[in-house]
């Protein structure tokens, strides 16, 4: 199956370790610190806490790091089962999940990660769900920038040009084309992210 590494708060601690999950056919690594249960729609076929020992006591790797040797391990055909301890529960924190009314879905950047792209707490299947086939916009900084349209890809928007994608965690993104959109746009992790039905109505102003 497919194997995912899900690059949001990668820190570990007792509470939220290094996990490997099995979902749906496919592998995710990644913190258990609460976006394992808002992605997955009920448990996982099994878990496992990661454990990559150190090659020496002088050798050192980032999480974003240990993820990647968990997955070329797993990619060249070793048993995961065997990188660590058997899990039997989630973490699982309501704070992730967006608030979904009528009419819009309030969520909230959850990371900013090294491009400064922006990840939301939105995933596919709600987003999809509730959209349908309706117009939409998708607001953030007060209303100040919309996005109207989800892309295939990064490079589907004009350079410069703010993009909304689903990265490959299956988490609504943000960025901008050729930028850095947390600066750019001046948003910070815990900013409010809003996702609204046009109706006929409506009248939207895009800034790109």
């Amino acid at each position: 199956g497919s194997i995912h590494i899900i690059g949001i708060n990668t820190e570990e601690s007792i509470q939220e370790p290094h996990t490997i999950a099995f979902y749906s056919g496919q592998y995710f690594i990644g913190t258990d610190n609460g976006v394992f249960s808002m992605i997955f729609d009920g448990p996982p076929e099994w878990m496992i806490e990661l454990d990559i020992p150190h090659e020496s006591s002088g050798f050192t790797f980032s999480s974003r790091d240990r993820f990647a040797i968990a997955a070329a391990r797993i990619a060249r055909g070793d048993n995961p089962k065997e990188m660590g301890d058997v899990k039997t529960e989630l973490v699982k924190k309501m704070l992730f999940k967006p608030v979904i009314g009528q009419a819009d879905i309030r969520a909230m950047v959850i990371h900013i990660d090294g491009y400064q792209n922006l990840i939301t707490n939105i995933d596919r299947k709600t987003f999809q769900t509730f959209v349908r086939n309706h117009p939409f916009v998708i607001s953030f900084r007060s209303h100040k920038y919309k996005v109207t349209e989800v892309k295939e890809a990064y490079t589907d928007a004009r350079p410069g040009e703010i993009v909304a994608v689903f990265a490959s965690n299956g988490l609504l993104e943000i960025a901008i084309n050729q930028g850095k959109a947390a600066s750019l746009l001046g948003i910070r992790k815990n900013d409010p992210v809003v996702v609204s039905l046009i109706t006929k109505d409506d009248h939207v102003t895009t800034l790109f």
